[in-house]
């Protein structure tokens, strides 16, 4: 590659990252019980964390998990936060809420004993 080539590439790539970082942070929107087992969204957020890694985190609550499950397979929300056996039964059809769709939810890191304890 020539020393003009290299020049080019390194130009363009540079641009291509202001450009990037111009659009400013990707939204993503979290649907979840309110509730403590939120507090590491909220110090996150408190934090910058999020904004750091370019990241927008809307956390939004919902009332119930028929709401939740079908705001999550109508694309309202990117991501949710649930119990692993609202997974289970709707990835098995055994859902509480009929689903017009075959659901693609997966379990990642699952477990929480924080709201069976007294404080």
């Amino acid at each position: 590659m020539t020393r003009l080539n290299k020049i080019a590439t390194a130009m363009a790539l540079l641009a291509s990252a202001g450009v990037a970082a111009a659009q400013g942070p990707r939204p993503l929107e979290v649907i979840a019980f309110p509730g403590g087992g939120n507090w590491p969204v909220w110090a996150a957020q408190e934090k910058g964390l999020f904004a750091k890694d370019g990241i927008a985190v809307k956390l939004s609550f919902t009332p119930n998990s028929v709401f939740q499950i079908r705001s999550l397979m109508e694309d309202k929300y990117d991501l949710g936060t649930t119990a692993y056996d609202n997974v289970a039964a709707y990835q098995e059809g055994q859902g509480e809420a009929e689903l017009s769709m075959q659901p693609d939810l997966f379990a990642f890191m699952g477990g929480y004993s924080g709201s069976l304890r007294f404080i």
